[in-house]
């Protein structure tokens, strides 16, 4: 199972949001009988700082 990407907004975080999608992908690769969730994610800010670690 390939994921990416789960996060919440800071006013939400206290809802644990995140943590309850995760938890269900979990669950789910269980119940499928998966080997392993397969996860990436952007970098924070990174649009801001791609030009500095590219030089474009």
């Amino acid at each position: 199972m390939y994921g990416s990407d789960i996060s919440s907004h800071p006013d939400h975080r206290i809802l644990y949001v995140a943590t309850k999608l995760y938890d269900a992908r979990k669950a789910l690769a269980v119940k499928l009988n998966l080997r392993r969730i397969i996860a990436g994610a952007r970098l924070f800010n990174y649009c801001e700082n791609a030009k500095k670690l590219f030089k474009i």
